[in-house]
């Protein structure tokens, strides 16, 4: 199995436990109290991050070092209206499936915004 394949299965089976812990948490939280409580459980990753010898990796630090604080704040919103769907009764069966489209935005917009190309191989 190719490393990407494992990577991206161990991910997908991780977002699965997440998918499943957060409509538990939103019956008792707010959206913003579970961000902050998600957001604080990611703390004890980043002193090992900060080890890393890829820390530094990249041609455009600084472009990366905004794009990456870009990245954070749109998904840190997206899981606070997402908790906020799910704490105003949304049924998770149908607010998880919505939110599952998005994906789809960035694989049909790559060729206009990057200039990438779909091939069979990738579809």
């Amino acid at each position: 199995m190719p490393k990407w394949l494992m990577y991206s299965t161990v991910s997908m089976l991780i977002w699965a436990v997440w998918s499943l812990l957060s409509p538990i948490a939103s019956q008792d939280l707010s959206g913003s109290m579970i961000q902050i409580l998600s957001s604080a459980g990611i703390i004890p990753f980043a002193p090992l991050l900060l080890f890393s010898k890829n820390l530094k990796k990249g041609s455009h630090l600084g472009k990366g070092l905004l794009l990456a604080l870009a990245t954070g704040m749109t998904g840190g919103t997206g899981n606070i209206l997402l908790y906020h769907a799910l704490g105003h009764n949304g049924p998770a069966s149908l607010v998880f499936p919505i939110i599952s489209i998005a994906p789809l935005i960035p694989v049909l917009a790559a060729p206009f915004l990057f200039g990438l190309s779909r091939t069979r191989e990738c579809l």
